[in-house]
């Protein structure tokens, strides 16, 4: 797994913490405030845009079955709780 923001960073292997920093982070980030945590194959991913902590968009790829779930508006403590268990293989969207 990696993690990628909008402003370039790229981040292999991110642990609980390190999504809970990256994405509180793109609240001040004024121009591309958007992450995506994907597979090492970038087959399958997720990814939210933050506009604020109460409104977040978040969009899954699951390419197993060929498409993309897309959520919003979302709260950013929910946009944390996805990529994390997004990272342990859990099913996202059972949450």
């Amino acid at each position: 797994m990696q993690i990628k923001t909008g402003p370039g960073e790229i981040i292999t292997e991110p642990n609980d913490e390190t999504i809970e920093k990256v994405i509180r982070g793109l609240l001040n980030e004024p121009t591309d405030p958007f992450a995506i945590l994907e597979t090492d194959d970038a087959t399958n991913f997720i990814q939210t845009y933050v506009h604020n902590p109460s409104n977040c968009e978040v969009e899954y790829w699951d390419d197993l079955f060929q498409h993309q779930y897309k959520l919003d508006p979302v709260p950013i403590e929910t946009v944390i709780s996805l990529f994390r268990s997004y990272c342990h293989d859990e099913n996202v969207l059972e949450e």
